[in-house]
């Protein structure tokens, strides 16, 4: 696994898959608790690759009575499919993408945030609760719409050239985005 990221790392999948299945950000992380509890969204599972129209979140696992209650929610939503322990120490959540957003999820797969659809992308922003006109720079707008200020970001962050006909963000990076077995062998109560 890459030292720089750890599973509780924001990646690509939560800002642009995790949308897909939910209404809300709170709906996932709750405004306090389970919060502290969430780990990272997935677009997949190497254990489960026959999910491949699914998103995975990993959640660490809280006998907590308002926890109970939250994956009981969770197991409420219309994409629910399924959950088990992929370790000890997590639950892992399994949510079926909608048909109308599968397009969404191969141009994720594929790099093309600025190809997904334009209902998948007003979902994305409602979901974050982005609001161009007070967020006119924030990222994953950028990135959707390919906005200059998005490319001149990342040319200052990296030192490079852009193309203004490529994406103005990286290609989704498999070991972060895929839940992948070698994570349970590195898995303990501190690292994540």
């Amino acid at each position: 696994m890459n030292e720089e990221w750890k599973i509780g790392s924001p990646n690509k999948s939560a800002s642009y898959l995790l949308p897909l299945i939910g209404d809300t950000i709170d709906q996932f992380a709750g405004k306090i608790f389970p919060q502290t509890l969430y780990r990272n969204t997935f677009s997949g599972a190497e254990e489960k690759p026959e999910l491949n129209r699914h998103v995975f979140v990993l959640y660490k696992y809280s006998s907590n009575t308002y926890f109970k209650r939250f994956e009981e929610n969770l197991k409420e939503l219309e994409t629910f499919t399924e959950c088990y322990d992929p370790d000890s120490y997590h639950v892992m959540f399994v949510f079926e993408v909608p048909t109308q957003y599968i397009e969404a999820l191969a141009n994720f797969r594929l790099g093309k945030y600025s190809e997904m659809s334009e209902a998948a992308k007003i979902k994305i922003l409602k979901f974050h609760k982005i609001d161009i006109n007070s967020q006119p720079l924030n990222p994953i707008y950028g990135t959707l719409y390919r906005k200059e200020f998005q490319y001149e970001y990342l040319e200052a962050k990296y030192a490079i050239k852009i193309p203004r006909n490529m994406e103005a963000s990286s290609l989704p990076v498999f070991t972060k985005e895929i839940y992948l077995n070698s994570y349970k062998e590195k898995v303990s109560e501190d690292l994540i």
